[in-house]
């Protein structure tokens, strides 16, 4: 029977081997945006949006006066997510009603674990939306709240 040896040349192309296998396990992996909460909200979203990759925000209350609508392209088995930790701790804020908190459209996105709070409409469904996910989300504080007279829970 031949012993097998383990020399430089065969640890070389093993390890050659597993990157290979790692670089096609994560070469269609989405980027990821991180949001910290000292971040302007809507620079970093756009820099996402523009790069196509989901977006986490950090625990903490993330503010923004700003029109955050986006049309977000992911893919069934990739979809663009936009999420926090929980909605008991990430809170996106919008300080008054001049716009709804989020407009948002597209197709394969998932929005969750967050607290939406102000603004005309905590999110606006704008344009087409196919295969949209929104979940463990606290809806509340929105200028429009009045016509139910609670928080939103999805």
């Amino acid at each position: 029977m031949a012993k097998s040896r383990i020399t430089a040349c065969n640890v070389t192309r093993i390890a050659f081997a597993v990157a290979l296998l790692l670089v096609a396990a994560t070469a269609n992996a989405r980027c990821l945006t991180t949001i910290s909460t000292s971040d302007d909200v809507r620079t970093k979203m756009d820099e996402a949006h523009l790069g196509g990759c989901s977006i986490y925000f950090e625990a903490g209350d993330h503010s923004t006066t700003s029109r955050l609508g986006y049309n977000f392209v992911g893919t069934a088995n990739d979809p663009i997510v936009i999420y926090g930790d929980s909605a008991s701790t990430t809170r996106l804020l919008r300080p008054d009603a001049n716009q709804n908190l989020m407009d948002l459209s597209g197709q394969y996105f998932i929005v969750r674990g967050l607290e939406l709070e102000g603004g005309s409409k905590g999110i606006r469904l704008d344009g087409s939306v196919d295969n949209a996910v929104f979940t463990h989300l606290v809806i509340h504080g929105t200028a429009d709240e009045k016509k139910c007279g609670h928080p939103y829970r999805l």
